[in-house]
């Protein structure tokens, strides 16, 4: 019996150690650990519009780990305005992520508003909220599982390396079309004219449109959208008058700015300083008004109370006398009349100025009804004037008033 129990107790001791030695290499994993432990973590990085690396989950922004001690993860730099959230591993958005304890927690120059977070995979996306862009020191503490933020400022103005410039946007020649741009960027036009070094600025001399853009750099992914030079803030105008708010950033919120005039420009876009100068605008020459029928240069009269009869050809000129004003003294016989803006031949669509009603008349004591119609027959209907006191009359057609004035001159 005492030698069952000593052979029992080395087997229990053996099962011991066994398992003392697996929780050490269970260590070395990345795992999450149960709500009353610390989390372990090998690595943390943070992905959204508010991080440099925007929303790359393949290539998210990785924090330090604070050399001291294994659950400090900390970042220091500049943050826009925007969302972020932390994933512990790369490439997969369906991973563990660190959230926010509700949606939109704000981080500014307060601080955060709620320090606590989430450690979890699925469910609600809850983002931390970045209101004031600037320079920030964040620490995430897995041990204690707070999150703290310290506001430094809106910091330095750090120059955009690039080798050339260009842009994209409804605003520009090119419009949208990343695809098409790309290649003609890759084959060296379309870039902008560099004009200093030091500071680096390149310059734009050309159309732009009422509309938006964004800034191509070489470092952009087009057509992929990655890594293009944003505004400083949504709808940043431009115009005659120079920008509304100097600034740049790369990647993060998608802020455009807006061109509010149409023109020929002259801008200098400065990526060391981050300024836009509109040196010289010359806005578009107002568009010339569509013409109407009652702009029309020419008139015509046709009719059997006319001298013309029916025949187009042979319709009485009403002569152009002042701007949009046409008279003419001719001798009118009993009968019909309506008024031709060409000598065209007789079809339903051929437009003409008709009388307000069928058969209004016109006599000594002037014209019935004074309005003047324009339609087609097919349009309108074939609504003529009837003359009934033949004799001689002095005709005026005011085309900007649409009247017709009718003066009996005797027989």
């Amino acid at each position: 019996m005492k030698k069952l129990m000593k052979y029992g107790m080395f087997a229990l001791l053996a099962l011991l150690a066994s398992t003392t030695f697996q929780s050490c290499n269970d260590d070395k994993d990345i795992v999450v650990i149960t709500e009353e432990l610390p989390l372990k973590l090998g690595h943390l990085y943070m992905v959204g519009d508010a991080t440099p690396a925007g929303w790359n989950i393949d290539n998210p922004f990785e924090m330090t780990k604070d050399a001291n001690d294994n659950f400090i993860f900390t970042y220091h730099g500049k943050l826009n305005v925007g969302e972020l959230k932390f994933p512990i591993a790369k490439g997969d958005w369906g991973a563990t992520f660190i959230y926010a304890p509700e949606a939109n927690t704000e981080i500014n120059a307060n601080g955060v508003a709620s320090s606590g977070f989430d450690v979890r995979k699925g469910g609600a996306d809850n983002k931390w909220k970045i209101t004031q862009a600037g320079y920030y020191n964040l620490t995430i503490d897995l041990r204690t599982r707070k999150i703290s933020a310290a506001y430094e400022g809106e910091g330095p103005v750090e120059p955009i390396a690039a080798e050339w410039l260009s842009f994209i946007g409804d605003a520009t020649p090119y419009g949208w079309d990343n695809n098409g741009l790309n290649t003609k960027l890759q084959a060296g036009t379309e870039r902008f004219t560099k004009t200093s070094d030091n500071p680096l600025q390149f310059t734009y001399e050309g159309h732009l449109n009422v509309g938006e853009f964004k800034l191509v750099t070489n470092n952009s992914d087009l057509p992929a959208w990655s890594n293009l030079i944003q505004a400083p803030e949504p709808n940043c105008e431009v115009n005659h008058e120079g920008v509304a708010k100097n600034g740049m950033t790369v990647g993060g919120t998608d802020n455009k700015w807006k061109v509010t005039e149409a023109g020929t420009y002259k801008i200098v876009f400065d990526l060391t300083n981050h300024t836009i100068k509109v040196e010289s605008f010359t806005a578009d020459a107002a568009p010339t008004p569509a013409a109407t029928p009652w702009d029309t240069e020419t008139v015509y009269m046709i009719g059997s109370a006319t001298p013309a009869g029916w025949v187009t050809d042979n319709g009485v000129e009403v002569t152009k006398t002042g701007d949009h004003l046409f008279s003419v003294e001719v001798k009118l016989s009993e009968g019909e009349m309506k008024f031709m803006l060409d000598k065209s031949g007789f079809s339903s669509d051929k437009p003409y100025f008709f009388a307000p009603e069928a058969d209004t008349e016109i006599n000594e004591n002037g014209v019935a009804n004074d309005a003047l119609a324009y339609g087609t027959e097919a349009s309108y209907g074939d609504k003529k004037w009837k003359v009934t006191k033949a004799g001689k009359y002095k005709l005026t057609l005011d085309l900007n008033n649409k009247k017709l004035k009718a003066e009996y001159l005797g027989a």
